[in-house]
């Protein structure tokens, strides 16, 4: 006899097996050579005792389970390791740079077009430079020049973020100019 060897037949399939080797008086005719599998095609001629199938094959919830779980934990792990190493952060910032890359490429704007944009600049600077920036740097572009600077303590809307704050002017300036100095290199927002 053929049988189909899924799922519905596993508990046959056992308590043939049980049968056959524990109960006594209790006979099945041509076994184990006339009990074979002929369905799937990769169990076909497969003898019924040899026919095995685990339980997470068979069990939607099993199966579900030891699907669910694992991925369940990985992506919370995922999530916590990308709030904690500022991911969301990095992937934004790129692609802020990566858009203004192409944009600066395909439209080639000249200096004197600010249709857009409030700022000519933004500048960026670490704190210990405060004085310096705002005695002699941003006089110099703002009156020499004639440049719209945007200067955080002038320009930024108070109740955002510093990184809110910060993207927000970039998208509104024409250039970024950085200070450098020892001081702005080993500032955290540097690294930013």
């Amino acid at each position: 006899n053929p049988f189909i060897c899924t799922c519905a037949l596993r508990e046959f399939a056992a308590l043939t097996k049980n049968q056959a080797t524990q109960t006594p008086g209790v006979t099945l005719g041509h076994w184990p050579e006339g009990y074979q599998c002929s369905y799937p095609e990769s169990r076909s001629n497969t003898m019924l005792k040899d026919f095995y199938l685990p339980e997470i094959s068979c069990d939607g919830w099993i199966l579900a389970v030891t699907i669910l779980i694992p991925t369940i934990t990985l992506v919370v792990a995922i999530n916590l390791l990308c709030h904690r190493l500022d991911v969301p952060w990095y992937l934004k910032m790129m692609w802020k740079w990566t858009r203004a890359k192409h944009h600066a490429i395909t439209s080639q704007k000249k200096t004197e077009d600010m249709e857009g944009l409030r700022f000519h600049a933004f500048i960026s600077y670490s704190q210990k430079n405060a004085d310096w920036v705002k005695a002699q740097f941003l006089p110099k572009l703002e009156g020499d020049c004639g440049l719209r600077v945007c200067y955080h303590e002038r320009d930024f809307i108070p109740g955002k973020t510093i990184v809110q704050n910060i993207l927000r002017c970039i998208e509104h300036s024409g250039r970024c100019v950085f200070v450098l100095s020892s001081h702005f290199v080993q500032s955290e927002w540097c690294h930013y």
